[in-house]
This record gives C-alpha cells, sequence and structure tokens, in this order.
C-alpha cells in the first residue's frame, strides 16, 4: 500500500485503484476513475476474480457512496450491469465463483439502493 500511495493518481492502475479503495483510502479522489473503469467493464478483474473492482467500490459504505445521490444512482446501475454479466459467466467453468459475484455485488449493490431509496422519500 506505501508505493500506491506514494504513485501519482494519474498513474494508478485498476489494481492500484481496487487495492486503495479496499483499505478506504482516497475515496473522494478514486471513486470517479474507478465508476469511468467499471462504465467500460462492470466486471473488470484487476488480479483476483471477475468483478474486484465493482466489489471494492460496493463495499465503501453504502452511507458514504450516497451521500452523492447522482454518484450512488451511477454506481446502482454499474452494479446492475455487473450482475446480469456475472450471471453470464460460465457457470460450467466457475459455478462457485459465479455464485459467490452474484451473491457479492447483490447484497452490497442493494444496501445502497435500499439507502438511496429511503433518501428520495
Amino acid at each position: 500500500v506505501r508505493a500506491l500511495l506514494e504513485t501519482p493518481v494519474t498513474d494508478l492502475d485498476a489494481a492500484g485503484i481496487r487495492v486503495l479503495l479496499g483499505q478506504k483510502i482516497g475515496v473522494e479522489i478514486l471513486l470517479e476513475r474507478a465508476l469511468d473503469l467499471l462504465d467500460q467493464d462492470p466486471l473488470l478483474e484487476t488480479e483476483y476474480y471477475p468483478g474486484d473492482l465493482l466489489a471494492a467500490v460496493l463495499r465503501i459504505p453504502a452511507e458514504q457512496l450516497a451521500a452523492d445521490p447522482a454518484c450512488g444512482a451511477r454506481i446502482v446501475a454499474i452494479a446492475d450491469r455487473g450482475i446480469a454479466a456475472a450471471r453470464a459467466l460460465d457457470e460450467y467453468r466457475m459455478p462457485r465463483v459465479v455464485d459467490d459475484i452474484s451473491a457479492d455485488l447483490e447484497g452490497n449493490a442493494g444496501r445502497l439502493r435500499a439507502l438511496l431509496d429511503r433518501r428520495k422519500q
């Protein structure tokens, strides 16, 4: 993590962004870059499994993500596309991974969606 902290933001790759977001470091700065990457590929695999960057974003506390309703809505939309893409993965090649990815994304996206809906009321 220390090396990533010394790396200029513009030089961080998707894996570095995932690590820092996973540690809740620089969320305000890195979230927009992560979302730009995820807009192109919601199941972007940085190191571990398809969707690991999206999973890192969705593990940021929902209250923090929902503080900006437009950003929260963007994350939910990306998560919905990621969930659909995860379900379409080759279940015969990696059935447990597909189930784990889908459950992780659905659970965390559901919490954010519920919080955004409550704030609209």
